[in-house]
């Protein structure tokens, strides 16, 4: 029976993470036996993420993880002796790390495995050091992919800047493979969407808490006058009360916060509206704009629909004309506290079904196992 391994360099909470998972639940639905590898330790009770939070889908599905902590040499052992128990046909990597360990064993010991590998970081935020180690990771794969438009354009910048690195990366270009859900994991919208145009109800914050992922800006909307009768629900990682204990208290009063838990394990409401105000800021290179993530993604699945940055669409420009998706000035709080305030309308169930068609994490592999053949 066919094998498949996807490497990842662990599973905590993270868009990388949630798509090399997904990834497998698919694949072990189709009857792909699958093995997840994290290059670090297995998680415990205690630490958030995903291969706690969801065990019980993993063993569900039936998906293998294996866990290869420690040194390079360690790993470089440990994976040998996986390779000489598993016929692989394709090594799907997201960790250029894993990537480069694969191709030196496939090297070595003339295994027959497609290898495979997606860039997951832009090089712009990378220190030059580590930059110029990326590009030159990234020729051991058969195939390279990276996730959006905007980052294939960071990368493709980067190489006709610099002569060292277009001729060090000149063996495999870079294509864009969008990202994708696995649908079965995701709970049901509560209610019918689409019976009437319902109002906002709820606005929706998942990621970190940390400037970047734009936690300020949205409080800061949620504290603008024409938002003040709408409930709060936060989705973090971690415990938000030391961050959100000097905030106003009528503010707070709104706020419900899940901390710990994955999309999977919550409930989600007609009239949930997700704002995604991520600014990178100074991490990121100039005129980079932070486009549709998974949780996006995931939120357009459920029928609600997200508020991104200006421009950061490209990738998913279907999701922009079917209003799952709208972009927004995060500079002009008080048009987009208006926009939700008295233009925003639930998306129909025929735009939500389109959604799921394209976003279904099928498309995603289909593309992933074409490219090779």
């Amino acid at each position: 029976m066919n094998k498949i391994l996807i490497m990842c360099d662990d599973l905590r909470i993270g868009g990388i993470q949630r798509l090399a998972l997904d990834q497998s639940y698919e694949l072990n639905r189709m009857g792909i036996l699958t093995t997840v590898l994290s290059l670090s330790a297995e998680s415990h009770s205690t630490t958030v993420s995903f291969d706690w939070l969801e065990k019980d889908l993993i063993e569900d599905l039936a998906v293998k993880l294996e866990f290869f902590p420690g040194s390079r040499f360690e790993q470089f052992l440990s994976l040998r002796k996986l390779f000489k128990n598993n016929d692989y046909i394709y090594v799907v990597g997201h960790t250029l790390r894993g990537s480069s360990l694969a191709w030196l064993l496939r090297f070595l010991f003339r295994y027959k495995f497609i290898l495979i590998t997606t860039i997951h970081q832009l090089p712009s935020l990378s220190a030059p050091v580590q930059r110029v180690k990326r590009y030159i990771y990234s020729q051991f794969s058969d195939q390279l992919l990276i996730f959006s438009k905007i980052a294939k354009i960071d990368w493709d910048n980067r190489r006709s800047r610099n002569p060292f690195i277009w001729l060090i990366s000149n063996r495999k270009k870079v294509e864009v493979c969008r990202n994708g859900v696995y649908l079965n994991r995701l709970p049901t919208v509560e209610n019918e969407i689409g019976l009437q145009p319902k109002l906002a109800q709820r606005l929706i914050y998942i990621g970190r808490l940390t400037s970047w992922k734009g936690l300020d800006t949205f409080l800061a909307l949620a504290q603008m006058p024409a938002l003040k009768g709408l409930k709060i629900l936060m989705i973090t990682p971690s415990d938000p009360k030391s961050y959100l204990r000097n905030i106003d208290r009528d503010l707070l009063s709104r706020i419900e916060y899940q901390t710990g838990k994955s999309v999977t394990q919550l409930n989600f409401s007609v009239g949930d509206i997700h704002i995604y105000p991520a600014n990178p800021g100074a991490i990121q290179p100039r005129n980079y704009v932070e486009g549709v993530s998974i949780n996006v993604l995931e939120m357009a699945c459920l029928g609600i629909p997200s508020l991104i940055t200006k421009g950061g669409s490209e990738t998913w420009s279907e999701l922009l004309e079917l209003g799952m998706i709208k972009e927004v000035d995060w500079s002009d709080l008080e048009s987009i506290a208006h926009y939700i305030k008295e233009d925003f309308r639930v998306p129909t169930i025929e735009a939500v079904r389109k959604s799921r068609a394209l976003i279904d994490i099928g498309k995603n592999l289909n593309l992933i196992l074409n490219l090779t053949r």
